[in-house]
């Protein structure tokens, strides 16, 4: 009252006073128990207790609803007086008597204390007050708040303190201070109609006769308000963090029950597919299965490969948020263990159906070139039986000597080249056997039969033949010997004719084969044909000899031998070619072989590195900044220029790379390849990226629960403003002003209840107040946290639609609706019990 210069300004801050402190009481009040008039309606102490009852949710005690003497109405203020006492509310200079004989100083007086008691939070929470409305309106223009009087006369700190807390309902910029009253009454205005904030106020009493008391009173409203909002607000964080996660947990689990059912369809139809291989009878056949094969592997597979290790990703991320986050264990209803045994199943049947079809295919092979061989050599064969067949139905032709002699003679020739016949036919009944040992090949049969037609008739041949010796035998008498030269020679030449020929067969036959085992015999076999021609050499030079002696006889056997010496010679040339082609097409070969066995070397370590860092990924655990740095280093080692994985990969691709030139269709040592290694070695990268970025999301939801630093800052400046003698501690009088100036609105009992169950001695330390400060700012997201959150909006239980729409709408629209869509019954307990099951 220093600022009171005279009478009338006194009577002015009395009336305004009056004024306010009827408002105020009012807005307390329930309907026929107004007060009209301040001092004689609280005469009587029934008002006074309704009032007291009202703001405290306290029974005052006994009073008597309608007083008729002094007496009684005595008893009611008396009662009033001790409940006010009761709560530390110091009284100085007042009795009932007071009150009942209308005292306005004294009574006014009292209702200051009441209201510094139960709406400031002390018995002079002025200073914490105070400190919240300048922390509140801090930076506005021409804003400066130094008191509860001079600083607000031009209405701009009543805007600036509004627009702080509720900007969508008025413009600040643009407020002049010369405009007070009309400042006044658009915040006056805004308060009573869009925050529910009673007018205690007219602009006048604040423009022209500005009281402390009265201003107090007022602005305390706004701080119950604003600090009550941002209370809840901060609850409300709760249920989006869990929600978020719970949202982010169906997520995963959606889409590991989709692609896990998606793979698990795959192998099923793929491992029935390559466990019923058909029957194939042709090698073009078997050829073009194992073509659809690679297709598969190169093409298909690697598709499916990546879905199966994205599933994997997905459920170890999972598992670890679900860990991180207290959620109950996620029960697939196709486990990771089950999915990748039946992966495993469908390798199994893939290999094995795999070597079927090469080893099928590399038998087709050798009994094509078995059938081949067999054709080729069973024509000279059977050309030679049929003319010897068509001879020996001629019967005996010849009537002389000489012509028996000479048949005999053929015939001798036919005996001996019948010897070596059945050599060749021995090489065919191998070729034969050979072939059939190649199941299904449809040539096999033909060659089968055609062996068992020659071997009818070479009997035939045999039997008519010893049938016609016996013949020729019986008609020659006279005519028993050929000249010895003559007989060696044709012996010799026969000998060498058939050598010769047999010699250019052979020659004439491609070079093929399957395996580099096959190719080896070849080689060993072409050795053999080399001796065999420098036998024919040898030979020749004998038979040569023969026929230079014969020539009178045989003139024309010295150029037959000269004939046969010249195709010797060719084919020595010929030999020689073909084992310097033959060495390069092995050489190629196990050159390939070669390449098959390093990328299946390199491929098999890879495939390993992969799967190990998949089960590291698995088993990261500890602190959410210890998986993120484990994460991290994972990622370091799968990727990067100089990281393990990409030099793995390298290595890889080159040896793909030196592979694909060399034509390789299929690699026996290993059924991976280079797509489907790049496919796991990719989605490894996005299971690396998805776990850093769901724990990187957990860590920022962590720390979206914590205090900022400029909001420490603040507890330890609102902290040194309330420790008035510099010890370092807060007792609970500073403690409830400290309150105020941090915007935290709790009610005595409240306050010392928490108070107390940090200190036993009733005293905070700057630590103490700090945590303190922490737990009443933040939320946390547990289960209980959240249904905390819904009853600080709905305490009855039910969460009707509207007040998830004017709650969660403003913080996040697609929030609400979730809860919306989520939340039918309103029953909100029920909801968090469901939505913390996932």
């Amino acid at each position: 009252m220093s600022r009171v210069h005279n009478n009338e300004d006194r009577e002015a801050w009395i009336g305004i006073q009056r004024k306010t402190f009827t408002r105020w009481a009012n807005q307390y009040l329930p309907p026929g128990n107004k007060i009209e008039e301040l001092v004689p309606d609280l005469a009587d102490g029934t008002v006074l207790a309704s009032l007291l009852g009202r703001i405290s949710d306290e029974n005052v005690g006994r009073i008597n609803s309608k007083p008729k003497m002094d007496i009684q109405k005595l008893e009611n203020l008396n009662q009033c007086l001790k409940f006010i006492r009761d709560h530390d509310i110091p009284l100085v200079n007042i009795g009932s008597s007071d009150i009942l004989k209308g005292n306005e100083k004294l009574v006014l007086g009292l209702l200051w204390t009441i209201i510094l008691r139960f709406e400031v939070s002390g018995a002079d929470g002025k200073a914490g007050l105070l400190l919240w409305l300048q922390r509140s309106t801090k930076g506005y223009t021409n804003v400066d708040v130094k008191d509860f009087t001079s600083s607000w006369t031009d209405g701009l700190a009543f805007n600036a303190l509004i627009h702080r807390y509720r900007p969508d309902l008025l413009e600040f910029d643009g407020l002049s201070p010369a405009e007070g009253l009309a400042n006044c009454e658009q915040a006056f205005s805004i308060a009573e109609d869009k925050l529910g904030i009673a007018r205690l106020l007219d602009p006048e009493d604040v423009v022209e006769h500005p009281d402390e008391k009265s201003q107090v009173a007022y602005l305390s409203q706004f701080f119950k308000l604003f600090a009550g909002q941002a209370k809840l607000e901060s609850k409300l964080r709760a249920v989006k963090n869990a929600v978020a996660v719970t949202r982010r947990h169906d997520d995963w689990m959606n889409q590991y029950t989709q692609l896990s059912k998606e793979v698990q369809d795959f192998v099923s139809s793929n491992k029935s597919r390559f466990e019923n291989a058909p029957a194939l009878s042709a090698t073009d056949d078997v050829k073009a299965a194992l073509d659809d094969f690679n297709t598969y592997m190169n093409n298909v597979k690697p598709e499916m490969a990546s879905k199966r290790a994205e599933a994997e990703g997905v459920y170890t991320t999972l598992v670890s948020s679900k860990r991180n986050n207290n959620r109950p264990e996620f029960s697939a209803e196709i486990p990771p263990a089950d999915l990748g045994a039946a992966w495993e199943s469908l390798e199994h049947a893939e290999q094995s159906y795999e070597r079927q079809m090469l080893d099928r295919y590399l038998s087709y092979r050798m009994a094509d070139h078995a059938v081949a061989k067999f054709k080729a050599k069973s024509v000279a064969v059977n050309v030679w039986l049929d003319e010897k067949l068509a001879v020996f139905g001629e019967g005996v032709k010849g009537g002389s000597v000489s012509e028996l002699e000479t048949e005999l003679e053929m015939h001798a020739s036919y005996e001996s080249r019948l010897k070596l016949y059945d050599t060749v036919m021995e090489e065919l009944r191998a070729i034969v056997a050979k072939a059939e040992t190649s199941e299904g090949h449809a040539g096999v049969a033909d060659a089968s039969q055609g062996m068992r037609d020659l071997d009818e008739k070479m009997s035939t041949c045999k039997s008519q033949g010893e049938s016609h010796r016996s013949a020729l035998e019986s008609a020659l008498e006279s005519e028993k010997a050929l000249a010895a030269k003559d007989k060696l020679y044709l012996q010799k030449i026969n000998e060498l004719d058939f050598l010769v020929d047999q010699l250019d067969q052979s020659l004439s036959e491609d070079i093929t084969g399957a395996t580099t085992a096959e190719m080896t015999e070849l080689q060993g076999q072409m050795g053999s044909i080399e001796q065999s021609v420098q036998a024919a050499l040898t030979s020749v030079d004998e038979v040569s000899a023969l026929a230079a002696e014969i020539e009178s006889k045989r003139p024309d056997a010295k150029d037959h031998c000269a004939q046969q010496r010249s195709r010797i010679e060719s084919m020595q040339s010929k030999v020689n070619s073909l084992q310097s082609d033959l060495g390069s097409v092995l050489a190629a070969e196990q050159r390939r072989d070669e390449l098959s066995q390093r990328f299946a070397g390199l491929a098999n370590e890879f495939a390993s590195f992969c799967d190990g860092q998949r089960a590291a990924l698995g088993g990261v655990s500890g602190s959410l900044d210890d998986q993120k740095e484990a994460i991290a280093k994972l990622r370091s080692e799968v990727a990067g220029e100089d990281s393990a994985g990409a030099a793995k990969l390298a290595a890889l691709e080159e040896a793909s790379q030196a592979c694909e030139e060399a034509e390789l269709v299929a690699n026996t040592y290993t059924t991976h390849t280079i797509f489907s290694l790049r496919s796991n070695h990719e989605q490894l990268l996005k299971d690396l990226k998805r776990a850093d970025e769901a724990i990187s999301a957990q860590l920022m939801a962590q720390k979206s629960l914590q205090i900022s630093p400029e909001q420490l800052k603040e507890a330890q400046e609102i902290f040194s403003v309330f420790d008035t003698d510099n010890d370092g501690k807060l007792r609970l009088s500073e403690l409830r002003e400290a309150c105020l100036g941090a915007g935290i609105d709790l009610d005595d009992q409240e306050l010392e209840s928490r108070m107390r169950a940090r200190s036993s001695t009733m005293v905070f330390t700057q630590d103490d107040f700090i945590a303190f400060f922490v737990d009443e700012l933040q939320s946390g997201d547990s289960k209980d946290d959240v249904v905390e959150a819904f009853k600080a909006i709905a305490p009855e239980g039910s969460l009707s639609s509207e007040q998830i729409q004017k709650n969660f709408g403003a913080i996040d629209a697609d929030l609400a609706s979730y809860l919306q869509g989520n939340m039918s019954d309103g029953d909100y307990v029920k909801f968090t019990e469901q939505l913390f099951t996932r």
